[in-house]
């Protein structure tokens, strides 16, 4: 297995959903707008996963950060060790009601 590298954008619906799409580099082969899309789940220390569709296979651990505002993520699979962070870049509503 070669480098493995992914830029993509997420959208969390409050409910137990993502979705969204990345373009992945894997070996110098490029894949644009691969889509993601399946549940989520978040403890209330903040640790939580990302699984598939199925809702139960686990694809990455999470830890948010900075009250909802990132997150840290870990995904380890055959060959692959991936780690990566998080950032909000909008919500749907901000204000301190």
């Amino acid at each position: 297995m070669g480098p493995l590298a992914a830029l993509g954008s997420l959208t969390f619906d409050g409910y137990g959903n993502v979705s969204g799409s990345q373009s992945v580099s894997r070996n110098g082969a490029f894949q644009f707008d691969v889509p993601i899309a399946g549940p989520y789940i978040v403890n209330a220390d903040c640790i939580g996963r990302f699984l598939m569709p199925d809702g139960v296979t686990e694809v990455a651990r999470v830890v948010v950060t900075d009250r909802g505002a990132g997150f840290y993520i870990f995904s380890e699979s055959a060959g692959n060790a991936v780690y990566g962070v998080g950032r909000r870049i909008s919500a749907p509503d901000d204000s301190d009601d």
